[in-house]
């Protein structure tokens, strides 16, 4: 599941990569959408979870911490399909709906790196501080 799934959706989103990516990286959609994820999603988890718990409406699993739901926020960056499905809506031009992709593809990407590191990286402090009390 965690190779298949990502091929699929890969394989259906008809990413076309131009020859030269240099426009790519400078374009206002790039910036947008790869900011709009790999910072507005887990801003907007952890904004929305802390004013859950502070108004009474909802409250953390037991055994939950706050860095841990950062962790969380950092992969819910990956929001690959629907994304993708988003930028097909949004723009009529076939090359910035490209561009959008591509951008979608790096988010996700560099999205499921952090929050992989950094959940990785609290759990073994997590470990070691138990093991050594």
């Amino acid at each position: 599941d965690f190779i298949i799934m990502p091929l699929f959706a890969l394989a259906n989103t008809a990413i076309i990569f131009p020859n030269q990516l240099g426009h790519i990286v400078s374009s206002p959609i790039t910036i947008g959408v790869f900011l709009g994820l790999l910072l507005g999603k887990p801003i907007g988890i952890l904004l929305f979870s802390f004013l859950s718990t502070k108004l009474k409406i909802a409250a953390l699993p037991d055994n939950t911490s706050w860095k841990q739901m950062t962790g969380v926020g950092m992969i819910a960056g990956i929001g690959f399909t629907m994304s993708i499905f988003i930028s097909v809506l949004a723009f009529s031009n076939i090359e910035a709906q490209d561009i959008a992709k591509i951008a979608v593809l790096a988010a996700s990407t560099v999205s499921g790196i952090l929050g992989y590191t950094f959940l990785s990286r609290l759990a073994k402090k997590r470990s070691s501080s138990t093991i050594s009390s």
